[in-house]
């Protein structure tokens, strides 16, 4: 965008509410939605076993605290550890026990009611010790602190994740990111921007493989990567989204 805009950053996100997104898939090479890094959280060492075999190097299979102790198998993918703000706490120890097991990065997913102070202070903090253990850092903030934030955190981690649920029934969801990513990587270009996109968001929680598909298939030009996100009881509909993605068809 060449002109600063003062508007609200997402105001178009309040046009046309709770319809269909617009999105064709055959509007990107497939071959550049293969390529795409993927991002996918693992429950247990069902989908753990899965995922070793759907992705490769490039992707990012992510732990929770909870399930840590499947970091120890030896993975196809990146490893990733991600907690919350209810870990805080204990976000020293976990870095290095993840570092141990062989994580390439650390994902802060902050979410809450919080003061920019805090946010910041506890975004720079947890990045502070990403970097003393020499891994990547993943943040991921409420959309509404993302928008009010962004030129703070975009100098903190090296790659911010935009959670793009809320958005992905509208039509104009493929503008609105990318205007999103747009001013992001403006304030700081070297920064990464990763898109989560869920097989059960909130506007529709029976989203079909297809209507994923096509919500990945409208960032997927403007997105440095995809996180997967996905209830379990939705496994299969992530499953069969991975499997086509990985395979083109």
């Amino acid at each position: 965008m060449k002109k600063r805009v003062a508007a609200c950053f997402f105001c178009m996100l309040l046009i046309s509410m709770g319809f269909t997104a617009q999105t064709n898939t055959n509007s990107v090479n497939v071959q550049f939605i293969r390529s795409i890094p993927l991002g996918v959280g693992v429950w247990d060492s069902v989908t753990l076993d899965f995922l070793n075999k759907a992705l490769g190097p490039n992707d990012i299979i992510a732990y929770r605290p909870q399930n840590e102790g499947l970091m120890s198998a030896p993975t196809t993918a990146r490893k990733m550890l991600v907690f919350g703000d209810q870990d805080y706490g204990q976000a020293a120890t976990l870095i290095q026990d993840a570092k141990t097991m062989g994580a390439a990065l650390i994902g802060f997913n902050l979410e809450g009611q919080l003061t920019r102070e805090e946010l910041l202070e506890k975004a720079r903090e947890v990045g502070k010790l990403v970097k003393e253990a020499d891994l990547r850092y993943m943040f991921g903030p409420k959309v509404a602190d993302l928008e009010k934030y962004f030129p703070a955190l975009s100098r903190i981690a090296n790659i911010l994740l935009f959670q793009s649920q809320n958005f992905q029934i509208q039509p104009n969801y493929k503008q609105t990111l990318g205007m999103a990513i747009a001013r992001i990587k403006k304030m700081n270009p070297n920064v990464r921007v990763w898109v989560q996109v869920s097989v059960n968001p909130p506007g529709n929680r029976t989203l079909t493989v297809e209507q994923v598909l096509k919500n990945i298939a409208a960032v997927a030009d403007m997105a440095d990567g995809i996180f997967l996100f996905y209830n379990p009881t939705r496994w299969d509909v992530a499953k069969d989204v991975i499997i086509k993605l990985r395979s083109g068809q």
